[in-house]
């Protein structure tokens, strides 16, 4: 951001000439998708990212960076003096999986608040995601999933079963933080789209579609189908 608020275009910013003078591991310049987001006064001050990996990593991060402080159309482009109160989070998504639904309660029922990125489809022009963090503002899921319609431009009280959902996981870099905030993916063993944390102790769960062992690995989950564990044991 800093090199293109310069006036460098930013077809001209040497990027894999950077990236091999700065030694990036190999995960950096392996493909992946990122989203860039910046805050300014707490206040979301740009938003832009990919969903699907087609350049490495290192490049996706620092074009999107460079979308989300000049091309983000709900924002007027950064200036230097934005640059210095901004605060820039970095997430990394991981694949994205089918969220499998019979009905809209199905998929209130599956979601993770504060763990799942959501992409809603309808149809060819309906299309919108929101990343695990919108969780923070919208934390009951009817109202998260109510806004990612309205953000695909889509009726409140609309909804098909032929909806396609899909959801994904981040691990997120704040400016400033140490280390990154991760986020459980779900493929950690014992977890699928409706597994449940365990608490401390427990061994079994009882769900409203059956009970499920507490499997004893990084996660420390649960699965009950698509349905959340309601009692501990």
């Amino acid at each position: 951001i800093e090199v293109r608020l310069t006036g460098t275009p930013t077809a001209q910013i040497p990027l894999e000439e950077i990236s091999r003078r700065a030694s990036r591991p190999e995960w950096l310049m392996a493909p992946g998708a990122s989203f860039v987001t910046l805050e300014e006064d707490s206040r979301l001050r740009g938003c832009i990212g990919t969903l699907s990996p087609h350049r490495s990593l290192y490049e996706d991060v620092a074009h999107n960076a460079v979308a989300a402080a000049l091309h983000d159309p709900r924002f007027p482009p950064l200036s230097q003096a934005d640059l210095r109160d901004t605060r820039i989070e970095v997430s990394v998504l991981s694949e994205r999986v089918p969220l499998p639904h019979t009905s809209e309660e199905s998929v209130l029922e599956a979601l993770r608040p504060g763990v799942d990125g959501v992409v809603l489809e309808a149809g060819a022009f309906n299309r919108a995601t929101f990343l695990p963090q919108v969780w923070k503002e919208l934390p009951d899921p009817r109202d998260f999933l109510l806004h990612l319609k309205r953000k695909a431009g889509l009726p409140e009280d609309w909804w098909s079963d032929d909806a396609q959902l899909e959801v994904y996981t981040v691990e997120s870099w704040v400016e400033g933080d140490p280390v990154p905030r991760r986020r459980l993916p779900r493929s950690v063993a014992g977890w699928d789209a409706g597994g449940t944390p365990c608490p401390t102790g427990a061994s079994s769960a009882t769900c409203a579609r059956g009970t499920a062992a507490c499997v004893r690995d990084s996660g420390g989950t649960a699965s009950c189908g698509h349905a959340r564990a309601t009692q501990w044991s």
